[in-house]
């Protein structure tokens, strides 16, 4: 099994100039390691390039009704001030247009959330941002922009509180537009900034900054219910837990009206933490971000789940010397992930882009890039592709290299992620005496039928298939009921030594590959009547179940032998 990441290096196959951007897109085909399994091949679909200037690069991507909206900046002015860039793209890498906006001073984009309403894009700007109305002042003041689906700009209202507000994360709830950040004007060294924006108008409903006595910083936020869920760092302490020491991660749920605090959870090590992405689903909040002292060398990303209520649930390292957690998003399937990594070997990073389950269990892994600088600083999906934004210091998807460059992809990882093994139940009629074991067919997944007699063992064959793409394992569970016993073998060979809690986890099954094994069952003599229980089949890379059987299992009286004297 390989544990070792493939990197890519892609050339340019077409160039297009649009404006000051250049876009190179390229059809991808490659080969990727599964950190979790071994090679295979991954549907890395197509890819963008952009050169936007000096420090040009993307920073969040969402996507809606077949447009992927794609937020950064760069200097395409090459005026020593960097510039908002909006790209709009089909879901299949088509260019689709784009907007290249700012002041007269640096200006950047920082969070983008699409839906029918087209794209809210937020960031932070050091002068009067377009269309705004702002009169100009010193310092620097967030943004926030509703683009109509077609491009265009419906409001823009720039904003702040104190001398510096910085942008890092924005989200819409219904008609509620939240933008969260960090000011100097609340009373700390640095506090968290909330403010709220109508979806129709950009009118300002509340505005609040919080922390505590020491340094504060949001860098995500998120809706879970009636709650605004922000997440980010804390140098102090924000809740009843006192700081573990340096910087430590902490998730806050405020009330989305008056912005007062309903809990705070508060996260960390001796060293720097923090939470730099948050994503909601089935009344569970997933964070992603990084933890110092997940390993002795660097910082690691850490993906986690805590409740509704604040309560943590679980959280797993991600990468092991060093990178972290940039974005995070949910299918139905699982979370996804993207950030950079660096494999141990070089001092450069590469991004990646992660599938994990709902419980954190690793499904896939991709990790890609050039010799540089490397990193997917957003992630967005549906049930059957990724996309993913970020930036590139070297020529990845094209010999480009002016300084970073933006990076914008898609993977297709339907194949990935359907199910890996199937059970494919095959049987033959037992020659056997009824009174000795008895192998009946399992028909359909609707009726599958064993008979046994008490005393007596019965066994059916099951034939395992590998359809997936990924090697995986089985995990096999049969019936729990009183008075049976069941036992999983090769042959006549019982293969006990791989069974725990009643659950056999088979090797592993290259895909593709098939293996058969038999499924016997014995009823003791106080066995009676039809016992209806389900054979079920799980992934054991991922946990999914991926079959799923019920069986009858006809447990009929034990055959009576007459002797001789009868």
């Amino acid at each position: 099994m390989s544990n070792t990441p493939v990197k890519f290096l892609f050339p340019a196959s077409a160039l297009t100039t649009a404006l000051t951007v250049l876009l190179v897109t390229v059809p991808l085909s490659a080969s990727a390691t599964d950190r979790y399994g071994s090679p295979q091949s991954y549907g890395l679909t197509w890819g963008i390039q952009s050169d936007i200037g000096f420090g040009g690069n993307l920073t969040a991507v969402d996507v809606s009704d077949g447009v992927v909206w794609s937020v950064g900046e760069g200097s395409p002015r090459n005026d020593g001030h960097s510039d908002v860039v909006v790209q709009r793209s089909s879901v299949t890498g088509q260019d689709l247009g784009h907007i290249t906006e700012g002041s007269q001073s640096g200006d950047t984009a920082r969070g983008v959330d699409a839906g029918p309403w087209g794209a809210v894009v937020a960031g932070t700007t050091g002068g009067v941002f377009p269309g705004s109305g702002a009169e100009p002042t010193s310092g620097e003041h967030g943004w926030v922009q509703l683009l109509a689906p077609d491009g265009s700009v419906s409001w823009t209202t720039q904003f702040g509180r104190g001398p510096v507000s910085y942008v890092d994360g924005v989200a819409v709830h219904g008609n509620t537009v939240a933008v969260v950040g960090e000011s100097f004007a609340g009373g700390g060294p640095q506090d968290i900034a909330v403010s709220t924006f109508s979806l129709a108008t950009g009118t300002l409903l509340a505005s609040r900054t919080f922390g505590s006595p020491a340094l504060d910083m949001a860098r995500a936020v998120t809706f879970l219910g009636d709650e605004m869920i922000v997440g980010g760092l804390t140098d102090g302490a924000m809740g009843a837990t006192p700081s573990a020491g340096d910087e430590d991660a902490v998730i806050v749920a405020l009330d989305p009206t008056t912005l007062s605090t309903r809990w705070t959870t508060q996260i960390g090590t001796a060293a720097t933490d923090s939470v730099a992405a948050l994503t909601t689903r089935d009344g569970i909040i997933y964070w992603g971000g990084v933890m110092g002292e997940e390993v002795s060398s660097a910082s690691d990303g850490v993906v986690g789940a805590i409740s509704s209520g604040g309560k943590p649930l679980w959280q797993a390292e991600v990468g092991q010397h060093g990178g972290n957690v940039r974005s995070i998003t949910t299918t139905s399937r699982g979370v996804i992930l993207g950030g950079e990594v660096n494999d141990g070997t070089t001092s450069s990073t590469d991004a990646y882009v992660e599938g994990r389950g709902f419980d954190g269990a690793p499904q896939w892994h991709l990790t890609f890039g050039a010799a540089g600088f490397d990193a997917a600083e957003g992630v967005a999906a549906s049930d059957d592709r990724v996309y993913f934004a970020g930036t590139t210091y070297d020529g990845m998807f094209a010999a480009v290299d002016k300084g970073s460059d933006a990076l914008l992809g898609a993977l297709d990882v339907a194949n990935v992620l359907r199910p890996d093994l199937a059970i494919d139940a095959s049987s033959h009629a037992s020659r056997r005496p009824s009174a000795g074991p008895s192998y009946r067919k399992l028909v359909a997944p609707a009726a599958t039928k064993l008979v046994v007699r008490r005393g007596s063992a019965s066994s059916a064959t099951i034939r395992l298939r590998n359809d997936g793409l990924v090697g995986d394992s089985l995990a096999l569970q049969g019936c729990k009921r009183p008075h049976l016993k069941m036992t999983w073998q090769f042959g006549h060979r019982v293969v006990s030594a791989a069974v725990r809690s009643g659950t056999y986890r088979t090797p592993i099954l290259a895909a593709g590959s098939a293996q058969t094994l038999r499924w016997r069952i014995r009823a003791d003599k106080r066995a009676r009547g039809t016992i209806t229980c389900a054979l079920t089949a799980r992934s054991t890379h991922d946990a999914r179940v991926v079959e799923s059987r019920t069986v009858k299992i006809v447990v009929k009286p034990a055959v009576r032998r007459h002797s001789s004297r009868d």
